[in-house]
């Protein structure tokens, strides 16, 4: 079986996804590139340790005149102070962030207040020390100071907006399986509707006599107006063209959804899922930062010569303490980083492997279990863990590389930029992330594809990935009309729970005596409302995007080995199904006439040995 040619009959029916006895673990290479990986850093991270690393240097602070951390060494002195702000490298140690007003040790006209952030007494200037900061635009401090007020006073219910919204999105998915026809049909009659309109309105206007415009410019506006009629009405007449070659497609596209929705129904926990590599992300993101401290801390103490500012402090005849950092373990740093991409990207990837796995087990089990599976999460992260790390490492590894690449490139453009501006450098360099973003998106849901199919078949990273472009490019399709209706769908439900969530508390901050009374007014807690309901619904809707993506390849899959009254498929799936089943063997006979036509010709035979 050779890498791009996975040797799958589809003369074989598919009962069920390949079982766990049957599996073995794929990508090794990868898994043990992984692993170095780890293995490097925890042998950076010692060695840094070991040449006296102390990531407590970094977040807490060290003394100038003393060399001891503050909030560590110094217990009684938790906050880091700048007694002269403009050399970073010198601070001391406070009680409060209250004492650098009359801390002697304060550099001369420094005394300022200070306000604690984490560990550090960050100074507030005044009036009295030229800043050179300027503002464009004008600031309404009053109006500020409400605004935060009023998000202040309704922060209880912008918290409970969160859970609601992410109610609302299940109840959306609901909806779905009952009404995805509906929805999907009716937004796409507003669609024709609405571009057809714009169409109209615009020739109109053109045609009779631009009166939109002043007459002194009304030729080049007219023409534009015809132009931008011509082209909505071409763009709609060309989107309902392919809306009626593809109606048969589309119906079958929304009974998926329905499907999937049904997913969603029976295994309850998939909604909660994410939250554990959510949560493990955050754990490594805490680690990376710890991490990254240490090795930045590396270096030596030098004593420096006390600045004339700080000649009056007390100790001032004697040197001062300055760290000088390790440059070679700076360096590390980069790679530091890109551990990092790696490791994001392999969490996500692996939530994403572990909910298609989940969905195929679903999918290819009969109808009257489904409801009564065994722990379907739980069983799909454990063969995830044992078999496919590998797997899902080199998907991630190949985001990780273009995202260091787009990096890198962005660095090296905006170090250009700031020496010598030019456009034709600024849009090479444009044109290259534009393009560097093509790709990732386009590996991403390459990579995608490949895990569903590693779910399915437990194949490794390469030999899915092909199969699955190839089944895919077999039912185009199909594709467009599941991407049309899950487009559709998904985008309606972000704008409708986001909507629907907003207008409720609306009327909870109109109506309810505790918030009419206290908010100044309610616009600019419901716009949090709005923006953070349209952010969990987001988040829902990956989801069950990944869900209608596997149970979509899940049905090509059934459709290719299961025919013949065979299918895993839901019943009125399987009607719709059979119901062109006469068309699609009328395809499928043109298009093995074609390949034996190909066959038939000459030098076929030495263009397959190639």
């Amino acid at each position: 079986m050779t890498c791009c040619n996975p040797d799958l009959s589809t003369s074989t029916p598919v009962k069920e996804i390949k079982p766990y006895s049957m599996r073995g673990c794929t990508d090794v290479s990868f898994l043990l590139i992984f692993l170095a990986f780890w293995a490097g850093t925890g042998y950076v991270s010692y060695n840094a340790h070991a040449q006296g690393g102390n990531p407590m240097r970094i977040l807490r602070g060290v003394d100038m005149n003393t060399n001891r951390i503050c909030g560590v060494d110094e217990t009684s002195k938790p906050y880091a102070a700048w007694p002269f702000p403009p050399r970073y490298d010198l601070m001391i140690c406070v009680e409060e962030c209250t004492n650098t007003v009359s801390d002697p040790r304060m550099g001369t006209g420094w005394n300022l207040n200070s306000t604690s952030f984490l560990y550090y007494c960050l100074p507030s200037f005044n009036e009295s020390i030229d800043v050179n900061i300027k503002f464009s635009g004008s600031f309404n401090a009053d109006l500020g100071t409400r605004q935060l007020g009023d998000i202040w006073t309704a922060g209880n219910m912008i918290l409970a907006s969160a859970g609601s919204a992410l109610v609302l999105a299940i109840v959306y998915t609901y909806v779905c399986k009952n009404c995805a026809s509906c929805l999907v049909w009716g937004c796409i009659l507003l669609t024709i509707g609405g571009g057809g309109f714009l169409s109209y309105t615009l020739l109109h206007e053109a045609y009779a006599g631009g009166g939109l415009v002043p007459a002194t410019d009304s030729e080049s506006r007219v023409t534009a107006l015809k132009y931008g009629g011509y082209i909505s009405g071409g763009v709609t007449a060309v989107f309902f063209l392919a809306i009626l070659a593809l109606r048969t497609e589309i119906s079958i596209a929304i009974a998926v959804v329905k499907e999937s929705a049904k997913v969603m129904n029976d295994i309850k926990c998939l909604v909660l899922f994410p939250l554990l590599p959510l949560l493990v992300a955050l754990a490594y993101v805490a680690g990376w930062i710890f991490l990254a401290a240490l090795m930045y801390s590396v270096g030596t103490d030098e004593k420096i010569a006390v600045p004339a500012q700080l000649a009056h402090a007390p100790n001032s005849n004697t040197s001062l303490y300055s760290h000088t950092f390790d440059k070679n373990y700076q360096k590390y740093m980069a790679l530091h980083c890109f551990g990092a991409l790696w490791n994001i990207q392999f969490l996500i990837y692996f939530g994403y492997l572990t909910i298609a796995m989940a969905v195929a087990q679903w999918y290819f089990t009969p109808q009257a279990r489904r409801k009564s599976l065994d722990s379907p999460i739980l069983s799909a992260v454990c063969c995830a863990l044992r078999f496919h790390v590998g797997t899902v490492a080199f998907g991630a590894l190949v985001i990780a590389l273009v995202r260091s690449v787009r990096a890198v490139l962005t660095y090296v453009g905006k170090k250009a930029s700031s020496q010598n501006p030019n456009a034709l450098q600024k849009c090479v360099f444009c044109c290259i992330q534009c393009c560097l973003k093509c790709l990732e998106c386009c590996l991403d849901k390459v990579s995608k594809n490949a895990f569903i199919w590693t779910a399915i078949w437990g194949g490794s990273f390469c030999p899915s990935a092909c199969a699955a472009f190839a089944l895919l490019w077999r039912n185009l399709s199909r594709v467009a009309a599941v991407n049309v209706v899950g487009a559709y769908l998904i985008g309606l439900g972000k704008l409708t729970v986001a909507l629907v969530n907003c207008g409720a508390f609306v009327l909870v901050f109109i109506n309810v005596d505790k918030y009419r009374h206290s908010l100044s007014s309610p616009v600019v807690p419901c716009i949090c409302i709005f923006v953070l309901s349209y952010f969990i619904t987001s988040l829902f809707m990956v989801i069950f995007e990944t869900v209608v993506d596997t149970t979509f390849l899940c049905f090509l899959v059934d459709c290719e080995h299961n025919t013949g009254g065979l299918m895993m498929a839901s019943p009125s799936l399987q009607k719709l199904v059979d119901k062109h089943a006469d068309r699609s063997r009328v395809k499928a006979q043109e298009m093995y006439m074609l390949k034996e036509n190909v066959r038939a010709r000459p030098g076929y035979d030495r263009l397959d040995d190639m």
